[in-house]
Formats: C-alpha cells, sequence, structure tokens
C-alpha cells in the first residue's frame, strides 16, 4: 500500500494503523500546493463481495460521509472530510490530519493527570458532545486513542467516528436479508445498551466518564471491577478526588441508561456549578470606559454547505490616558524621582504607544505607591497591547482590587477571552456590567464570549440589550446574526445582517454571510445577489465565488457552478473546500 496514488491524488506515506474495522495511512495530496498537504485515509473493506452486501455498503457509506463532513465543516474539534470515494470495491475517505497527541499518550507519560486537567479535558469534549448529539450522531467509539490534543490550541479533537464503520460488519442473513455482524465500539468503553446493539446518545457520556476514570487513576477498564449486584463500575479509592467530581463520574458511567446523564449539557452544567468560583465583592467605582471594536467576522462555506464563525473579540483602542482616581487633595509638587513623576511618565509612554518603557515607568510608581490604581491599571492596559494576556490580568486584578472600575473589569474581561477563558471573561463582564447596566460595550463582550461557549439563548439576551441601547451598533447586530444563525432562525438573521450593511460601508463579509443565511433558507437566487455584493467589493473574495457557487449548484445550474469554483480557485489556489466542490461539479455534468 505504501506509495500507493488513490482516486488520482492521495499518495500513501506511511500506516497509522490497522484494526477490525480498517486500516488508517496518512498521505500526501499531490494536487495540493503548499505546506499542508498531508492528510489522513482510511480503508474500509465490506466483509463480502455479494451484491446486497456491496449494495447497502455503497448506500451506508454515502450516508455517513455526509453526516462525518457536515461535522467536520461545523465544527473545529471534528476533523474536516475532505473527500470519500468507492475504488475496486473498498471504500476510503480522507480526512484533515491532526497534528497533536492522543490521550492514551498522555495518560501513559503522565501515568494519570490531576483533577484540574481531567475537568478541562470533560468540558472541552461535552462541548463537542452536545454538538454532534444535537446532529443526531453517536460517536459510539470514544475512548483516549481517539481523543487527540491538537498540538497548535491544546483543544481535544474528536476522531475516528464509529457509524461509518458498520459497512464492515454488513452481512447477508439466511433469508438474504442485509443485517449487521458487529457491535461497533470497544469492549470496556460500551455500556451495556451498546453492547447489545442499542447505542444512545449517553452510550457516549458513558464512554468519556470511563475515559476520564482512566486519566485520574491511570487503570484501564479492564483493570477497574464491577459491583456483582448492581454492575456499577468499582474506581473510587483508587486516586485522591474531590468528592463533587466524584459524584459528576458516577453518573456518567451508571450501568442503566435511565440512571445516567441523558444529555452533554446536562454533565457540562453540573461540572459549571463545581467550577463556580465565589465572586468577588469590592465597592463601586465608575471610570471612563475607552470604546472597543469587533473585528471583521468572516464565515466560510465549505463543502457543498458552510460553516459559520464568530471572530473572538473586542480590542479597545489605543487613545486614552488612564485616568485618576487615586484623588489627591492638591496636585503635589512633582519631584525627579517621585510617584506623580514616573506617573506621567508611564501616561506619556501609554500614548506613544511605547508599552515596554510604560510598564517600567508605572512599575517605578507603584514603588512608591503600591496601592495606586492607576499605575495598576496603566500597567496592565500596557501589556494588553503587547499581547502579554496573563500577565495583564493579573495587573488588572490588583487594580479592581483597589478600586472596582468599569474599564479595568471590561479590559480584564477581554484578556482572559484572549486566553479562551471565557467563563472567567463572563464573570469580568458581569462586574462592570454591575457598574453600568446599560453599557453596549460590556453588553457585546459579554455577548461574543457567551457565543464562543455555544449558550447562544444568553448571548441573544446580551446582543438584543446592546442593539436595544446603541441602534447604530453595528459589531452587536452582527452578533445577534450569528446567535439567530445559530438557533436556525435564519429570516431574523438575514435582518441582523441587512441592518449591519446599512450601518457600515461597504462590508463583503456581511454580504457574504447574509448570503449563507439566505442559501440557509433555500433562497438560493437570493443568497447569489448576496455573494456578488460581497465579491463585487472585494474583487478577491474567493469564499463568496465558491458560495455563489454552491448556491448554483442547489439550482442545478452545474456549468455556471462550476465556473464558480473554477473562479474562487484561480483566486486562492489552496482553496482545498472549492477544488473538491469543483470535483463535484464537474462529475454532474459527466
Amino acid at each position: 500500500m505504501l506509495g500507493k496514488v488513490l482516486d488520482g491524488r492521495y499518495k500513501i506515506l506511511k500506516r497509522l494503523g490497522s484494526g477490525g474495522f480498517g486500516e488508517t495511512y496518512v498521505a500526501e495530496d499531490l494536487k495540493i500546493v503548499g505546506i499542508s498537504r498531508q492528510c489522513v485515509v482510511k480503508l474500509l473493506k465490506p466483509s463480502s463481495n455479494d451484491p446486497n452486501v456491496l449494495r447497502e455498503a455503497k448506500v451506508l457509506f454515502a450516508s455517513e460521509a455526509e453526516t462525518l463532513a457536515k461535522l467536520g465543516r461545523e465544527h473545529n474539534q471534528i476533523p474536516e472530510l475532505l473527500a470519500y470515494f468507492e475504488a475496486s470495491q473498498e471504500f476510503y475517505i480522507v480526512q484533515e490530519l491532526v497534528e497533536g497527541k492522543p490521550l492514551n499518550v498522555e495518560i501513559s507519560d503522565k501515568k494519570r493527570l490531576s483533577e484540574t486537567e481531567v475537568i478541562e479535558i470533560l468540558k472541552d469534549l461535552l462541548g463537542v458532545l452536545n454538538f454532534v448529539h444535537k446532529n443526531q450522531v453517536i460517536h459510539r467509539d470514544i475512548k483516549p486513542s481517539n481523543l487527540m490534543r491538537r498540538q497548535k490550541d491544546s483543544k481535544m479533537v474528536l476522531i475516528d467516528f464509529g457509524a461509518v464503520k458498520q459497512i464492515q460488519s454488513i452481512i447477508v442473513n439466511s433469508r438474504g436479508q442485509t443485517t449487521f455482524s458487529r457491535v461497533i465500539g470497544t469492549p470496556g468503553y460500551m455500556p451495556n445498551e451498546q453492547q447489545g446493539g442499542k447505542p444512545r446518545y449517553n452510550s457516549d457520556i458513558y464512554a468519556l466518564g470511563i475515559t476520564a476514570i482512566e486519566a485520574l487513576t491511570g487503570l484501564s477498564p479492564y483493570q477497574l471491577q464491577e459491583d456483582p449486584d448492581t454492575g456499577e463500575v468499582l474506581w473510587k479509592g483508587k486516586t485522591p478526588v474531590s468528592k463533587k467530581l466524584e459524584t459528576i463520574l458516577d453518573k456518567m458511567v451508571r450501568s442503566h441508561f435511565k440512571d445516567r446523564y441523558q444529555t452533554a449539557d446536562e454533565v457540562l452544567k453540573d461540572l459549571e456549578k463545581f467550577g463556580k468560583k465565589t465572586a468577588w465583592k469590592l465597592p463601586g467605582f465608575r471610570q471612563f470606559v475607552k470604546p472597543l471594536y469587533i473585528l471583521p467576522v468572516l464565515a466560510i462555506i465549505a463543502i457543498l454547505g458552510a460553516t459559520f464563525t464568530v471572530t473572538k473579540l473586542l480590542e479597545p483602542t489605543k487613545n486614552t490616558a488612564t485616568q485618576s482616581s487615586d484623588n489627591p487633595t492638591k496636585t503635589p509638587e512633582k519631584q525627579p524621582d517621585s510617584f506623580e513623576t514616573w506617573l506621567e511618565r508611564g501616561k506619556t509612554l501609554y500614548k506613544a504607544e511605547k508599552y515596554e518603557e510604560a510598564i517600567a515607568a508605572f512599575e517605578e510608581a507603584l514603588k512608591f505607591k503600591p496601592d495606586s490604581f492607576e499605575a495598576w491599571n496603566g500597567k496592565a492596559k500596557s501589556l494588553f497591547y503587547l499581547k502579554k494576556y496573563s500577565d495583564a490580568v493579573v495587573a488588572f486584578n490588583e487594580a479592581v482590587h483597589i478600586n472596582s472600575d468599569f474599564e479595568a473589569w471590561n479590559l480584564r474581561g477581554v484578556a482572559l477571552s484572549r486566553l479562551n477563558k471565557e467563563p472567567e471573561a463572563i464573570d469580568s463582564y458581569n462586574k462592570a456590567l454591575e457598574i453600568n447596566a446599560n453599557d453596549p460595550i460590556a453588553l457585546n463582550n459579554k455577548g461574543v464570549s457567551l457565543y464562543s461557549l455555544e449558550k447562544y439563548d444568553q448571548a441573544l439576551e446580551a446582543f438584543d440589550k446592546a442593539t436595544s441601547i446603541k441602534l447604530d451598533y453595528p459589531e452587536a447586530w452582527n452578533g445577534k446574526a450569528f446567535v439567530l444563525f445559530q438557533l436556525k432562525q435564519y429570516d431574523k438573521a438575514v435582518a441582523s445582517f441587512d441592518k449591519v450593511i446599512e450601518l457600515t460601508k461597504d462590508n463583503s463579509e456581511a454580504w457574504y454571510n447574509r448570503g449563507y443565511a439566505l442559501y440557509k433558507l433555500e433562497k438560493y437566487n437570493d443568497a447569489i445577489t448576496s455573494f456578488e455584493k460581497a465579491y463585487g467589493i472585494n474583487p478577491s473574495y474567493a469564499e463568496a465565488w465558491n458560495g455563489k457557487g454552491e448556491a448554483l449548484y442547489q439550482l442545478q445550474k452545474y456549468k455556471e457552478s462550476l465556473a464558480a469554483f473554477d473562479e474562487a480557485v484561480r483566486l486562492k489556489s489552496d482553496f482545498q473546500k472549492a477544488k473538491t466542490n469543483q470535483a463535484l461539479a464537474r462529475q454532474r455534468l459527466n
């Protein structure tokens, strides 16, 4: 198999693994120019060459591959499906290669993970599972080796979905009917109902719970005993663990599915309660807040469908000096080496965007007056602009302990969001909103963080309030549109994008996003008009050409759709989705 070229483009480089359900290889895409040429190829072989088996396998393979494609398009912690095809009565899927380390290797390296590490893994993966289950998909094979910690951002990626493997277990029974010969899953990680061939959504929750127990204890499920009377897993006492986490894990791995958590969201809610920190109760202090802006939001249409993403976040402008809140009774005479001299020097350097020097000056000021809000806040903001967000949060903490200041709480939230600590960012925005409940900027920031956590109803509430307070706030209208899209309220999303377009000039992204919402409403002609507006404003907007091509494809105008995909690829030579769409359009024309 090594060195073989599949489908005229995927050259097999090395074998990753094999098992009862197929073989996995790393391949090179010979038609891609650039650094992202490697991908994963999975080979799935039907159990026999019986015509009934092959016919059923083809139907099942196409259906499950389309499902995988949709999941990969719409969630960045699921590998993207790049292609799927059949050759010589064998089936292949081509997926994004995730660079990173599987959880089983991480557990082996560390022997066991800390409670904090396990909680973070659970939170990360439960969010992915929540998305998967809402799309009516059961993974069926959750275990440490199918959970990959991505190198670039340390996020957990869910790989190797089980459903597509079913094509290898199709058989023909004595009556000539097709059925499945094997249960999909791995012994030890499968609950009873899955072993009986009837998996449920919370079968995945059981498997994730067993995985968490393995990470905590360093013991595989084969090393754990079961209670002979109840069938429950006996794992407690194998490692020190808090009572709260113990209770959550116990409920995740209940033997009977009725006693288990029913949804991933239920587990997440209990984990969030567990992780809640006591809010700081500090005296109120109001200070001028500088305006923030939100970065342009782009949506990326994928293979005959689309991925809708919202950018992170919100960065303050850099033109306002730190205001005084140390409230001296009179302006003291400035000495060459004094608090006032260093503080003013810090402010001047901050205005000049010389942030390293500003920090040094504020630190000198703090030697004279360690409880100066101005100096801590100035240092924090300077660190923020140097993108030293962790250090900025530490400095903001000092500032708000001295004075509970609106701007400091708000910018602390932005820094936390930059660190992907959205729950803590929301807590910070809430402290700012306790000072000014009607500030549209803090409401907008809170909405973006809630969106990132997929808490769409709460995000919508924040964006709604922001737009009601400030009608001409395009960033909040944009956030509202994205939330409405995720809630599948596509008509309302279009109306919100219309508002963004009304408030901003030549906004190609808004036209593009509007086109995608219209696409979801199956208003393909209107979507085409929007995509044309987008690339009319930005002629190099390859994604807009791709979007137009997809809408034309849905109208069965395959020749015109191919022309649009061709233009997308001309503008962006490494645009894999458009290249795949090209192939699909050509296939239709042939």
